[in-house]
């Protein structure tokens, strides 16, 4: 979450994006309070009349307000700091709970295993199935433009192509190694932090994929991984302080 003040411009921003019609300030504080977050009509008052001052919302009439196109823009910046800070007290407390060893041989896992899956699914994918990945890519993207996270897609893209393998046992072994939920944002934001390009990787992938190449399948999925592996270290090595309380 963002700082109190920050956190609830956002709320409120979030809940005016979400209304098909200006809003009240008093259907604005029990909107808040339906997803946990108890203010005052007067608090929210005065938060309405800094976004109005600020010309990220607007009044209308008697009505309540709308959000500005301007307003819609903050939204989309706080929304990204709001996924940063998420992911970043994630990696946290991964690095915290488990250590770096931890993170690091889950991507190590990865590469060994998830460069099979893409071999063996060159041999037989359909085009109905390159099809799929492809939705997959462009929900990703689609995700990124709104500056929402990437990680539920990128999850999704690594697991089709284990079931396209048609291998149960490297299915299963796909899906064990990322039941760890939080490790999808941590190194989606280790990534961000590291100055990489997100999403890229996996449309050389498909393009292996419908060549069926399966060295080509390979080699680009081992690339994919180290990608992340290689932003993940770099991340690690200008934030030293980080992990270094693990737990026993």
């Amino acid at each position: 979450m963002l700082s109190g003040p920050r956190e609830q411009e956002f709320q409120i921003l979030e809940i005016l994006s979400e209304a098909k019609a200006p809003v009240g300030a008093g259907a604005i504080r029990q909107a808040l309070e339906d997803r946990g977050t108890n203010l005052s009509e007067a608090t929210v008052g005065r938060v309405l009349r800094e976004l109005d001052h600020r010309g990220y919302t607007g009044k209308s009439g008697f009505q309540g307000r709308s959000l500005s196109p301007e307003g819609a823009e903050r939204l989309g910046t706080l929304r990204e700091e709001r996924g940063h800070a998420v992911s970043a007290n994630l990696l946290l407390e991964e690095l915290k709970s488990q250590g770096i060893e931890k993170i690091l041989d889950v991507l190590v896992a990865r590469r060994a295993i998830e460069r099979e899956t893409a071999r063996l699914a060159a041999r037989v994918v359909t085009p109905e199935e390159i099809e799929t990945l492809r939705e997959l890519v462009a929900q990703q993207e689609a995700a990124l433009r709104k500056k929402e996270s990437v990680a539920p897609f990128d999850a999704a893209f690594h697991r089709e192509i284990a079931r396209i393998s048609r291998n149960a046992i490297l299915a299963a072994a796909v899906d064990l190694i990322r039941q760890d939920v939080k490790l999808g944002p941590a190194f989606e934001y280790a990534r961000k932090k590291a100055a990489s390009t997100l999403g890229s990787d996996h449309k050389a992938i498909i393009d292996a994929l419908e060549a069926h190449d399966e060295d080509r399948a390979d080699r680009a999925m081992v690339m994919h991984v180290e990608n992340t592996l290689r932003d993940v270290q770099r991340y690690l090595e200008q934030n030293p302080d980080l992990g270094k309380e693990p737990r026993p």
